[in-house]
């Protein structure tokens, strides 16, 4: 019977092998948690970029509609309102230049599908994001006046305001109508907005 030689020379490459592999496991599933929490940390930055600006630009919309007051001034199809228009500069210039004819039709039709207005309002607001240097964002909001004059504008970071985007807004403001005692409206008013985040982000 021939004799079995054993030996163990070869054992220490093994073991290295093995810790080797094991190390290369741990540094693969370090490197991964890294790298998924460096890009959620990117994308919460660009979140919070993105409301901290529609915030601020949704705040400006605000103290550039509120308070307004339109007045009527005749019974005409549709009447025509007092020059100037009691309130900020955006509401004066929206009331001067708007069609008037085609609100007053979604008022008397009572439809139920808003007047919006044709063009986009950009607005640039400025943001440091911490550091000393300023960068301009742009804002695209988007007006529309329903049935009984009430203003809705949905403000986005992307210019097509129905795309997805990392934050939305809206404003809203509630008019408040005066009528005479024939029922016929006399006057407009529009005092406070409230800011909500929009559902379709």
């Amino acid at each position: 019977m021939k004799n079995k030689i054993y030996g163990n020379e070869g054992a220490s490459i093994v073991i290295a092998l093995v810790f080797f592999l094991i190390c290369a496991v741990i540094g693969s599933v370090v490197l991964t948690a890294a790298s998924i929490n460096a890009k959620a940390v990117v994308t919460h930055r660009q979140t919070q970029q993105a409301e901290y600006t529609v915030t601020s630009a949704a705040q400006t919309i605000v103290d550039q509609i509120v308070p307004t007051t339109v007045v009527w001034k005749d019974s005409n199809n549709p009447p025509k309102i007092e020059i100037p228009v009691k309130g900020p500069v955006l509401m004066q210039q929206l009331w001067t230049t708007t069609n008037l004819q085609d609100l007053w039709n979604v008022h008397k039709s009572q439809s139920e599908t808003p007047y919006t207005l044709p063009t986009l309002l950009k607005i640039k607001v400025s943001d440091s994001s911490g550091s000393s240097k300023y960068e301009e964002l742009e804002v695209y909001a988007q007006f529309s006046v329903d049935r009984d004059f009430n203003i809705t504008v949905k403000l986005s970071s992307e210019e097509d305001i129905n795309k997805p985007a990392a934050y939305k807004e809206v404003v809203t403001v509630q008019c408040i109508p005066t009528y005479n005692n024939a029922g016929r409206l006399e006057k407009c008013e529009w005092k406070n907005a409230v800011i909500t985040k929009a559902s379709d982000v």
